[in-house]
């Protein structure tokens, strides 16, 4: 019984969100980010560590992934996508 009520919460829940919020809560590993970016894994990592990248979330004790959300930032503006970190700390 206890199954049947949390699948009927869940269905709930996501019933409850807009099409485009599911979208957002999608995480990409970095298996998938290649075929996405068109980079590969150490060019990703470059640019993570130089900000031009969005950071990876840890999901697990040796695993990262990365929000849908952030990866579709980057995607509309490659070149000029700053992390809000860096963004912050930019001279006047």
């Amino acid at each position: 019984m206890k199954t049947r009520k949390s699948r009927s919460l869940i269905s709930t829940l996501e019933g409850n969100l807009m099409p485009f919020e599911k979208h957002l809560r999608r995480l990409y590993r970095m298996r998938d980010l290649p075929g996405i970016t068109g980079l590969s894994r150490s060019e990703l990592y470059r640019r993570i560590k130089l900000g031009t990248f969005p950071h990876p979330i840890k999901i697990g004790l040796r695993a990262v992934a990365w929000y849908s959300a952030d990866i579709s930032r980057w995607l509309e503006s490659p070149l000029t996508y700053r992390t809000v970190a860096d963004s912050d700390s930019e001279p006047d």
